[in-house]
């Protein structure tokens, strides 16, 4: 019997290692291991707790997609809104075209800028500069909630940006936890805009209304042309019976 339920704990154990290690995410390092961090599935994060050491190469982390486990590390609130906010309202501030298609954050914004905003909210860091402005744009915000996933922006150029965010979570105790998005960018010919801004449910009103006139327009023609071709045909019927 004692044999029994150690085999039983013993593969329980087994199944509980291979469980994290299967959703455990292996991250590449990029610029100082805190902020702009690269994971192995898309994300890119930014340390939320300035009182751990940040990340390295190979270090493994268990991916959330809810982002409330983001906290301020002081009075333990839910950030994850503000931080969420920051990220798609601030976004040409944030943002810079790859060239490709795509966008990134470069190391001076990230740096200087965005990781002290972020800050600011996990650890309640004196925000000055470009983190003034973020972290100002922020408080203004008077919109709905940013969902953790399928929020979508619409670029001046007409690129349809769709954002996911998640919290990585550290498996060593004395590491911080990550911040993360992954942006999906398409262009408005390609993509059905479901969560459209005001602006562009306007301009899908104006192509409507222009639809709809153009085809008032063309029955209006249409019925001319066929008065015009009847009173022809009278005409020639009339012709041809005079002698």
């Amino acid at each position: 019997m004692k044999k029994t339920i150690c085999s039983f704990f013993l593969a329980i154990m087994i199944m509980s290692t291979f469980l994290v290690t299967a959703f455990a995410e292996e991250v590449s390092d990029c610029g100082n291991g805190m902020t702009n961090v690269r994971f192995a599935n898309g994300y890119v994060g930014f340390c939320i707790d300035s009182q751990k050491h940040g990340t390295g190469n190979g270090d493994t982390f268990t991916p959330s997609e809810d982002t409330s486990t983001a906290t301020n590390n002081r009075d333990n609130s839910d950030i994850s809104q503000k931080l969420k906010i920051m990220f798609t309202q601030c976004f040409d501030m944030i943002f810079t075209p790859d060239g490709n298609g795509s966008y990134y954050i470069t190391k001076d914004v990230a740096d200087i800028g965005l990781q002290n905003a972020i800050y600011s909210f996990s650890d309640n860091y004196w925000a000055s500069g470009v983190s003034k402005t973020l972290v100002n744009a922020v408080n203004d915000y008077t919109g709905p909630d940013i969902p953790d996933e399928g929020y979508q922006i619409t670029t001046e150029n007409g690129d349809i940006i769709t954002f996911y965010f998640a919290v990585m979570e550290p498996q060593k105790e004395d590491q911080q936890s990550f911040f993360a998005y992954k942006l999906e960018v398409s262009q408005e010919s390609e993509h059905k805009h479901e969560h459209s801004t005001d602006c562009h449910q306007m301009k899908k009103s104006i192509g409507t209304s222009a639809i709809a006139v153009t085809r008032k327009i063309s029955e209006s023609t249409k019925a001319i042309l066929l008065t015009a071709q009847t009173l022809l045909s009278a005409k020639s019927a009339t012709k041809n019976l005079l002698p």
